[in-house]
């Protein structure tokens, strides 16, 4: 009986010391909503609006947002005037005077996990929706199409007038280059003229991959020279002209598409420097090695008298020396080389060297 006492006393000192704690203020509940979408970035090309921004991928909370998960893009069209006398509206105006062009998937590849998210993209037609006049304030909302919504992140564009895309893009190819050639537009996209642009600047692409900028400044000139490529492999260049050197918001449409093929159609060098010795009972050739990166192998070439060249042997790339001992004394023999690359490409035969191989009576 005195142990059960005991026991419930030494409960009940517990939750008295565990219980008379100073109690803290009442916190409100926390509202489960998304982290809003980051780092909108605004760029019109030709008529088209093009815009990127960085997803977000949980709650506020850290859950992870659904599959069924949604950006809506909404938009509200200002006049220039208006705009810079009383600026833009903020988020509260804004949800009340946008509207909604549109909404793009959070996961728009079906099988990307939660945690996972791709960056978001989006595009229209500005000249379907106002003027050069206007400012555009662009709106991203993320919906989880369960009544939870983020708040809007807002960011401002001034669409412009801007040029027709540059005409007859051609490429002519060579051994080390694939040269781009075009002409310049002649009107803007409202059929305005003269054509607003500061230069030009060079995509390209591969199959099976986006096209990106190659060019790291804005070109002046209507032509391009292109070092970076591999023989074998397939371009395609188009040409944007841009509105202004300083700032990269604003570019025309994409000039028609023109493949590059360059292939490997192009021999090494001849050999130089050959040198040719001639004994009673053997000839020494020696010669100077080719330096190009995809040299396969060189040819020796002999003829005896008139006859024509045959083929004597074929040497590795790292040879650069060959005794003949197929000689007969009182003979003539003119030798030459030639060399070949990887891709079965032939050079033309070097120089010719004659010799007369004496008798050891001579």
């Amino acid at each position: 009986m005195k142990k059960r006492i005991l026991s419930s006393l030494v409960l009940l000192l517990i939750f008295l010391v565990l219980g008379c704690g100073r109690k803290g203020p009442i916190l409100p509940p926390l509202v489960k909503s998304p982290y809003p979408a980051k780092n909108i970035s605004i760029k019109q090309v030709g008529e088209e609006i093009l815009l990127e921004w960085t997803n977000p991928s949980s709650y506020m909370d850290g859950d992870p947002l659904p599959m069924s998960t949604r950006i809506e893009i909404w938009h509200y069209i200002m006049d220039k005037e208006t705009y810079d006398e009383e600026g833009g509206p903020g988020k509260k105006d804004f949800s009340k005077k946008a509207s909604l062009l549109g909404s793009v998937d959070l996961y728009d590849i079906p099988s990307t996990p939660q945690g996972t998210v791709p960056s978001g993209r989006y595009s229209y037609t500005w000249m379907r929706k106002g003027t050069s006049r206007n400012v555009f304030i662009i709106g991203l909302r993320v919906n989880d199409s369960r009544r939870k919504m983020s708040d809007y992140t807002l960011k401002t564009f001034a669409p412009m007038i801007l040029s027709l895309p540059p005409e007859d893009l051609e490429v002519i190819l060579s051994k080390e280059t694939i040269k781009l050639e075009w002409k310049a537009p002649q009107k803007n996209i409202d059929a305005s003229s003269p054509p607003r642009f500061a230069g030009y600047h060079i995509y390209r692409s591969q199959a099976g991959q986006d096209k990106k900028r190659i060019t790291a400044v804005v070109l002046k000139e209507s032509e391009f020279i292109d070092k970076e490529f591999q023989f074998g492999k397939d371009y395609t260049y188009q040409i944007r002209t841009v509105l202004s050197a300083e700032i990269d918001q604003y570019e025309s449409g994409d000039s028609e598409p023109v493949i590059a093929r360059p292939r490997d159609v192009y021999p090494p060098d001849p050999p130089t420097g050959l040198v040719v010795i001639a004994g009673s009972r053997l000839v020494a050739l020696s010669w100077t090695a080719n330096s190009e990166d995809d040299l396969s192998e060189y040819k020796i070439w002999r003829k005896t008298g008139e006859e024509d060249y045959i083929l004597l042997t074929q040497l590795k790339k790292k040879e650069n020396s060959y005794s003949d001992m197929d000689v007969e004394q009182g003979s003539r023999y003119t030798y030459s080389l030639s060399a070949v690359d990887s891709e079965g490409n032939e050079s033309r035969k070097s120089r010719q060297v004659l010799v007369v191989i004496r008798s050891n009576t001579q």
